[in-house]
């Protein structure tokens, strides 16, 4: 009854601690973390290596990754008497990537948290050149990444320089770790492109490239019968030259009239790095810049929120082919508040529906409530 009777004290009251509570949020001194790290039972560790990759460099260095959580184990051993990790597995998907995964004891018998340990773990691995991406996860469910920005855009040259802009400005941030992308970019190329001369001389483009895929990788000349096989009979230039582009530099191609001319006058030769993925939504190439948050330190959303209104403004500027749209955490955030604040609208009508029918009053429900 007396909130009813000083209603006016009663109201000041509510927005002034409001306005604090907001104060603190904004302020950083109260921290809100969406989707906070629950430390799991066991940790994770993701290596992916450039397209091209010997297997045994990513067998080098899956065993680099692996004594380095024995590492933290006997640390952990001499300080607490007790080993941490129960179980060791080296697993390979492919040539270029490799996942180890350690299982840890009971987190009973344990006085450490898989993140604590996880975070040791990256610390003894230690820089691994060449690595295209490296991640330690030891959180458990799954909840979408903490920094995930897509980028999408028909140039792919500005996609690149857009994606390495950013992974940059993502490094400064304190908190933020094992920063990559998701463009994956494939072995050495050699693109062959006919030159004016050479469409002067009547040559033209898929006919220069029929000619040189001849001279490497072959031409059929015949068949021979073998018992119940046939065998096909290609000839082409020893594997030495085949080895080498001063051969195709060298070479003579053929022209429509019969004549023979060095292939410099009617080609030229870029070399350059090729893509192995190419990853398109609405028909759009797309790259995502991706990279994890100590939620100790920060959270993913003031690190998503900067990127946002400090950086992105300035990397479109300077390539305005690009395009940009937030996922991962920053995507889910934004679906369940727009939930909650729906469900929590339709809470707020019921709750003032059911006293407002007793009370016969559409204002004290209000003041109840409030």
């Amino acid at each position: 009854m007396k909130a009813v009777k000083h209603r006016y004290v009663s109201l000041a009251i509510f927005i002034a601690v409001f306005i604090i509570v907001i104060g603190f949020l904004q302020s950083g001194i109260l921290r809100f973390v969406f989707f906070p790290s629950v430390p799991a039972n066991s940790m994770k560790v993701t290596l992916q290596m450039p397209q091209g990759t010997s297997y045994q460099k990513t067998h080098e260095y899956a065993l680099r990754i692996e004594q380095a959580a024995l590492q933290v184990n006997e640390e952990y051993r001499k300080q607490w008497g007790k080993d941490v990790i129960a179980a060791l597995e080296v697993e390979a998907k492919a040539d270029n990537e490799a996942r180890i995964m350690a299982e840890l004891v009971s987190s009973t018998e344990r006085d450490v948290t898989s993140v604590a340990l996880a975070n040791r773990w990256r610390q003894a691995i230690g820089e691994l050149p060449g690595v295209k991406a490296l991640s330690v996860d030891a959180s458990a469910g799954f909840s979408g990444l903490p920094v995930n920005i897509e980028l999408q855009s028909d140039d792919l040259d500005q996609l690149r320089l857009a994606a390495d802009e950013i992974k940059l400005e993502l490094l400064t941030f304190d908190g933020v770790f094992d920063v990559r992308d998701t463009f994956d970019a494939g072995g050495p190329e050699v693109d062959i492109r006919i030159t004016r001369e050479g469409q002067a001389l009547g040559l033209g483009q898929a006919e220069l490239a029929r000619q040189v895929r001849q001279a490497f990788f072959g031409a059929e000349i015949q068949r021979l019968q073998r018992g119940r096989h046939e065998v096909r009979v290609y000839v082409r230039f020893p594997k030495e030259q085949r080895e080498s582009l001063e051969t195709l530099r060298s070479m003579w191609v053929q022209l429509p009239d019969g004549s023979k001319v060095p292939f410099d006058v009617v080609g030229t030769i870029v070399e350059s790095t090729g893509v192995s993925t190419i990853k398109r939504i609405n028909r759009h190439r797309v790259v995502n810049v991706q990279a994890d948050v100590d939620k100790t330190r920060t959270s993913s959303s003031a690190v998503v929120n900067t990127i946002e209104q400090e950086v992105m403004e300035q990397v479109l500027a300077r390539h305005p082919a690009v395009k940009y749209r937030l996922s991962g955490e920053a995507e889910e955030q934004e679906e369940n508040t727009n939930s909650l604040l729906i469900g929590t609208l339709v809470m707020l009508i019921l709750v003032y529906a059911a006293l407002a029918i007793p009370l016969k009053s559409y204002a004290q429900p209000l003041i109840i409530m409030r």
